[in-house]
């Protein structure tokens, strides 16, 4: 348990370093440059990479897609959203009434 919070924090703590604001910068100074990586922490788009110029191939830790509309939500949305219940049934989230939280981690 002491290991998991241990590794929470420091993941909190995890920002974008150089190379993710190097590559950033040649995404963004080249019209044809397109990203495409195996990282799911969203530090590319933290950094600056525009998201129509990047695939993530192992999806992204960051946000989940909605397998029904399609509609992509903040990871934070949708736990605080399963919080407030005490068991999963088929719910709207938000204040899209027809999206129902079967989701998946977002591939680009």
């Amino acid at each position: 348990m002491e290991k998991k919070i241990f590794r929470s924090r420091i993941i909190k703590k995890a920002k974008p370093n150089i190379g993710h604001l190097a590559v950033a910068e040649i995404i963004n100074e080249h019209e044809s440059a397109y990203l495409i990586t195996q990282n799911v922490d969203n530090f590319h788009q933290d950094a600056g990479v525009p998201d129509d110029k990047i695939t993530e191939i192992h999806g992204n830790a960051s946000y989940a897609s909605c397998l029904d509309c399609g509609i992509r939500y903040e990871l934070k949305t949708i736990k605080r959203f399963l919080k407030m219940k005490r068991y999963l049934i088929a719910m709207p989230v938000g204040n899209n009434k027809n999206c129902y939280y079967l989701f998946r981690s977002v591939h680009a």
